[in-house]
């Protein structure tokens, strides 16, 4: 293997690595998998009063997490009104949560 090759070889491990990473640090927190969990089962977006409800917690906590995943590629955000809606983004990284989401919880 050329230096090239294996320099190359390792810049991916190290993509891999952080982008794994970076996925288990969203699923590390018991809020944002609820927020998740139910967004992807609810299959449709949802407003953040009615997550906020769902997973039993403040609107300010629901929207300070929503936002967050939003920042990360994992939710895509619109507005109705005055009411701001989430649903699960088409996002490499989001793809990857809901498939670990549907393989241990659902």
């Amino acid at each position: 293997m050329s230096m090239y090759s294996y320099s190359k070889a390792a810049a991916k491990g190290a993509r891999w690595a952080q982008e794994t990473a970076s996925v288990f640090k969203i699923l590390s927190d018991p809020t944002r998998c609820k927020i998740l969990k139910l967004l992807v089962e609810s299959r449709e977006s949802m407003c953040v009063s009615e997550i906020a409800e769902a997973v039993g917690t403040t609107h300010s906590a629901a929207s300070h997490q929503l936002n967050g995943l939003e920042t990360r590629g994992v939710l895509v955000s619109f507005r109705e009104g005055q009411t701001i809606c989430y649903e699960i983004a088409d996002t490499h990284i989001a793809r990857n949560i809901v498939r670990i989401l549907e393989v241990f919880f659902m």
